[in-house]
């Protein structure tokens, strides 16, 4: 039966089986992380290629300062696409005004009670 001779010492991390092994598992490993990267890259993109609200926005601006829509038109598109913007930035939505202007009364005022004022003193001590 012929000996096999196993390396011992200093050069033993340089067998020649084990290196390859070696390198082919960190190989390996090196190209499955990269795969995972790409994969959740693509995952992360946006899958709407549709504009978001503050493009269509800007893009009815440009159609109303042509004279292509009218300018209640572009109220209205405003109105709407302006509560998409603020909900997508996370903002709270702009209060409407009431339509009765009277019905917004200022609280009512407290009276106020006259100080009562220190009798006027006659510049001799109290006895």
């Amino acid at each position: 039966m012929a000996a096999i001779s196993v390396p011992t010492g200093l050069f033993a991390a340089l067998d020649p089986v084990l290196l390859v092994t070696t390198i082919a598992l960190v190989g390996t490993l090196l190209v499955g992380a990269l795969v995972i990267a790409f994969v959740r890259r693509w995952q992360r993109r946006p899958l709407s290629l549709s504009p978001t609200a503050s493009e269509q926005l800007a893009q009815f601006r440009s159609l109303y300062e042509k004279g292509q829509i009218s300018e209640e038109e572009y109220r209205r598109l405003r109105a709407v696409l302006g509560v998409e913007i603020r909900r997508a930035i996370e903002l709270p939505a702009v209060a409407k005004p009431p339509a009765n202007p009277e019905a917004i009364q200022p609280p009512p005022e407290k009276p106020v009670a006259p100080r009562e004022e220190p009798p006027p003193s006659t510049g001799t001590p109290p006895t």
